[in-house]
């Protein structure tokens, strides 16, 4: 019984995925020396097929996150669970009216239910880019109601001229129908691998600028370091920190005082450099968008809607239609 049960289960699950649009890899357990004696190696063998049959980790490969995987460490991996009770009560005190308090219960879900690592090691989720963030965000939360118990839909306007138009009068909202931007080619031409950054160049011999693509932790610390300077009435550089994320590697040690070091230093950019910074910057985006978009196979028209949570944000892992989960 318990066997049809978990098959049962399984099987819903393998459906939801391929309904959220995911491929999602199996997490396979880490490989470990087999013993010897006969009678440890027999124990150490049952407890990896235990491990592999309850481990509640997925794989998401980079190619279906919004960058792709572009600019992250050869061989990185990152993989993601279903959020637990603890994790949705945390979220469920969510302030909608303060960006802070939304990006750092978004991040909470992620830093909990992600793992991220490469050849070298394990990453801080911090190390994730933040245009990736709300993808990774949404997938955890397929992966967290497998039954369709908390399930959302988009209403749309359908200006397709068949009358047989298979596109219904709502989408529901999954990590499979957000759509994102694209690097453009010729920028990817500038980015230095090795290093991690895009390398630009000014013909003048004007020197060079570099800028980094974005992540969780830089973009989050920038935040709190301007909302902080906010209260105490301090003034900063309105123009810098809007490129400041693009300009500063790493979030480890980033306080104000090296924010502050950092502003101070870009004083000291010719016009060229300012407009480089500036233009590519903007450039450096795979961002999911703002609208979902379905075109119809019967007369190829694009329907768009624009991603609106009726509930708030909170609804995302809060469900609200409580009475439908009741007998």
């Amino acid at each position: 019984m318990e066997n049809t049960f978990e098959n049962e289960m399984l099987s819903k699950l393998s459906e939801r995925e391929k309904e959220s649009g995911l491929n999602y890899e199996e997490l396979t357990p880490p490989q470990q020396e087999i013993p010897k004696s006969l009678g440890k190696a027999s124990f150490v063998e049952e407890s990896l097929s235990e491990l592999a049959m309850e481990s509640p980790w997925k794989k998401l490969p980079l190619e279906n996150l919004p960058s792709q995987g572009f600019g992250y460490p050869e061989e990185t991996e990152l993989s993601i669970r279903s959020a637990e009770v603890s994790e949705i009560r945390h979220f469920s005190t969510i302030d909608e009216n303060d960006p802070i308090d939304i990006d750092d219960k978004i991040n909470h879900i992620i830093s909990k239910c992600s793992s991220f690592r490469w050849k070298g090691g394990v990453l801080n989720f911090q190390d994730i880019y933040q245009e990736d963030r709300f993808y990774i965000f949404m997938a955890i939360r397929d992966l967290t109601f497998v039954k369709g118990e908390n399930r959302i839909f988009i209403p749309i306007q359908n200006k397709c001229t068949k009358e047989d138009c298979p596109i219904p009068s709502e989408i529901e909202l999954t990590s499979g129908v957000l759509s994102n931007f694209s690097l453009d080619p010729k920028l990817k031409t500038y980015y230095d691998h090795e290093n991690g950054y895009f390398q630009l160049t000014p013909k003048n011999g004007d020197p060079a600028i570099q800028l980094f693509i974005p992540t969780i932790g830089v973009s989050q610390k920038i935040r709190k370091i301007l909302r902080d300077k906010t209260r105490a009435g301090k003034k900063y550089d309105s123009s810098f920190a809007t490129v400041s994320p693009f300009l500063i590697p790493n979030w480890r040690d980033l306080d104000e005082k090296s924010y502050d070091s950092y502003e101070m230093n870009s004083k000291n950019w010719t016009y060229t450099q300012f407009v480089l910074s500036d233009n590519i910057s903007k450039q450096i985006t795979f961002a999911t968008k703002n609208n979902l978009s379905v075109i119809c196979n019967k007369c190829g028209a694009e329907v768009t809607a624009p991603i609106r949570f009726r509930g708030g944000i909170r609804s995302l892992f809060i469900v609200s239609d409580i009475f439908g989960q009741l007998l």
